[in-house]
């Protein structure tokens, strides 16, 4: 019985060798075939339909947008041409269009993606609408077969190997089956709304592999021939969406959430007063979230990208931007900015994922929770973007919590005057 079964242990491991060794050697043999086919072609990547959006707009919505197209939109592009004349003027005013050495001063070219194709240049601001357009650049990096997706194609024969590669090294590891025509096609995928609803990657990852990072002397030439624009939003409602969507609902094993946990070892007991029934939650409160940024900063720390101010991220009085959109207004002028770049028949104006977006009953109901010197710093800290997109913090303050002590409020009105270091500790 025992030699039984032993003979049928050999058989079953010899089988997966020579299993192994034929899925080897299939693919030594038929990749090349592939490669040739689907590299030098890109008929066999593409659809030939140019279309990029993901769903029919109902009828009403059709009719909306109709209505909207046909009746004169000069409303809208004066309504974008003040925004320009008032960046313009405050930059000049702040002394933010001087170049310089410090991240007011000095071009970030970093955010920035240059659709060169359709000459298109947008900086990303996290949490102001970058999930839908984030969505739209990657829909125009695959929207027809006669462009090309901006990869060379020594690169794109690379990232081809690497995934085969990939695949291979797993397959023969025995861990999982072999799926070398699906590697293929997800390293050249034409970017369509079913690959991007499938595919796991981020979208910010999806677009750098047809967007990469431009220079400096690139971007400033794009800007040139291309309709430029960034999507602006409220500080104080950006911060409470980062908030929640990063700290909140955090997912677990991320930088976010083992950042949470950070906030609640340091900053529960020392608010623990302040603060009710809060010992078992999971996440840190808004008022611990505050402590911890206002902390960061008085520190020099650099703040996170989804949160951090506009005029740091995207450097706006450095660049001419054709197009400042608002997330308040953003239907019409997402209307206006499809037009004015003639991507009607690519993209739609839609905003996604904004369900856990910043409402009134919101608002109040976490800035309730701060005090008014708090609001002040932290207004202080997003004061250019404040200034430069004409937001006003005065509803915030009434919502605010006021102090025990006035010598913090008058404390946090001075704060402007100082260096953030010196700025005074609310706890």
């Amino acid at each position: 019985m025992r030699l039984r079964r032993r003979k049928n242990r050999y058989q079953v491991s010899g089988w997966k060798v020579i299993r192994r060794c034929v899925v080897f050697f299939t693919a030594v043999c038929v990749v090349p075939v592939l490669l040739v086919l689907l590299v030098a072609t890109d008929h066999y990547m593409r659809p030939v339909r140019k279309i990029g959006y993901v769903q029919r707009l109902t009828k009403e919505k059709q009719i909306e947008d109709k209505v909207f197209l046909n009746r004169d939109m000069n409303e809208v592009k004066q309504r974008l041409d003040q925004r320009r004349r008032h960046m313009k003027r405050t930059c000049k005013l702040l002394g933010l269009d001087k170049p310089g050495n410090d991240t007011l001063h000095r071009p970030n070219p970093w955010e920035f993606l240059v659709d060169t194709k359709n000459k298109l240049v947008w900086c990303n601001v996290f949490k102001a609408a970058s999930t839908s357009w984030m969505y739209n650049f990657n829909i125009l990096a695959g929207c027809s077969r006669d462009q090309d997706d901006g990869l060379p194609k020594k690169d794109k024969l690379q990232l081809v190997l690497d995934t085969i590669l990939f695949e291979l090294l797993t397959a023969l590891s025995g861990k999982c089956r072999v799926n070398l025509l699906g590697a293929i096609f997800s390293s050249l995928a034409y970017y369509s709304p079913r690959f991007l609803s499938k595919s796991k990657l981020v979208p910010m990852a999806l677009a750098r592999q047809r967007y990469p990072r431009p220079s400096l002397e690139a971007l400033r030439k794009a800007f040139n021939d291309s309709v430029s624009f960034l999507i602006a939003r409220h500080p104080f409602e950006r911060l409470l969406s980062a908030y929640r969507d990063k700290l909140q609902y955090a997912l677990p094993h991320t930088h976010h959430q083992k950042l949470g946990q950070e906030i609640i070892k340091k900053y529960r007991e020392k608010l623990k007063k302040q603060q009710q029934n809060i010992s078992q939650q999971r996440w840190p409160t808004f008022p611990e979230f505050v402590v911890y940024l206002l902390d960061s900063i008085r520190s020099g720390q650099a703040p996170d990208m989804h949160w951090a101010p506009i005029t740091q991220f995207c450097t706006p009085c450095m660049f001419d931007f054709k197009i400042i959109a608002h997330t308040e207004t953003l239907q019409d002028e997402q209307v206006y900015l499809i037009k004015v770049a003639k991507l009607e028949h690519l993209v739609k104006p839609e905003w996604r994922n904004a369900g856990k977006g910043a409402t009134s009953q919101n608002l109040k109901k976490y800035y309730s929770q701060l005090t008014r010197s708090q609001i002040l710093q932290l207004y202080h800290f997003y004061r250019y973007d404040f200034e430069l997109f004409n937001y006003s913090v005065q509803d915030y303050l009434q919502m605010g919590i006021p102090d025990s002590d006035p010598n913090l409020l008058l404390s946090a009105i001075a704060t402007k005057d100082f260096h953030p270091n010196e700025w005074p500790k609310i706890y």
